[in-house]
């Protein structure tokens, strides 16, 4: 199974996750009000491009940030 490493962080308004080295494409970022919705929306978009589910997704969510 694929896995791919993200960075989470608060941006003031929302949960910004950053997949790192996405394939097929430079930059990856999905939004969310809530972590789960961010961590929810990389995995949307991951599979999207990738036509498949076979994939986990590992957030580190930074602790200094607000949210």
């Amino acid at each position: 199974m694929e896995s791919f490493k993200a960075t989470g962080s608060w941006d003031g308004e929302f949960w910004v996750v950053s997949i790192s080295n996405p394939p097929n494409f430079v930059t990856a970022q999905a939004k969310g009000h809530s972590r789960t919705e961010a961590q929810d929306g990389a995995t949307e978009l991951l599979s999207y491009f990738l036509g498949h589910r076979d994939f986990v997704v590992e957030v580190h969510f930074k602790e200094d940030s607000d949210g």
